[in-house]
């Protein structure tokens, strides 16, 4: 096989890597824009991270969850209890990284939206978390596009 063949192979391919798998489900407004985030390739640690966080979001703890345009108190609010969280588990992060969560709490919510609830349509704070499924992939998961053969 050719370098060229091989590389039209792996572009063709998908991995999916070794380590904790997650399935988030989500919706927002009334129950509709549902969404599916997977988070895949998590190491042991952060996977305890989004483990909690997937607890506290379940169950409504941060009272941002649907929250349209809530107000700073509301926001600052459902932020310290996140924080609590993320400190927690502040070794999943450089030390850089969590200093920037705790000056700045909106990324501690893009870094929730990223793994976990995608991003919210303009005015809502968080999407609600419906359900989530936590997986262990042993190994690193081939799977060919065939796609072409059909």
């Amino acid at each position: 096989m050719t370098n060229t063949q091989s590389q039209s192979n792996e572009a063709k391919c998908t991995i999916i890597p070794a380590g904790y798998r997650f399935i988030f489900d989500s919706w927002e407004n009334d129950g509709d824009y549902k969404r599916t985030v997977v988070t895949e390739g998590v190491s042991e640690p952060e996977a305890r991270l989004l483990a909690e966080i997937a607890k506290t979001l379940v169950s409504g703890g941060t009272g941002l969850e649907n929250n349209y345009e809530p107000d700073d108190k509301e926001v600052k609010k459902g932020l310290k209890v996140l924080m609590a969280i993320f400190e927690r588990f502040q070794t999943v992060f450089s030390e850089e990284d969590f200093d920037a969560f705790r000056i700045d709490g909106s990324l501690m919510a893009d870094y929730i939206a990223d793994k976990i609830l995608g991003y919210s349509a303009e005015g809502y704070y968080f999407r609600v978390l419906d359900a989530y499924k936590i997986e262990h992939v042993p190994f690193d998961i081939l799977i060919k596009d065939v796609t072409d053969q059909f």
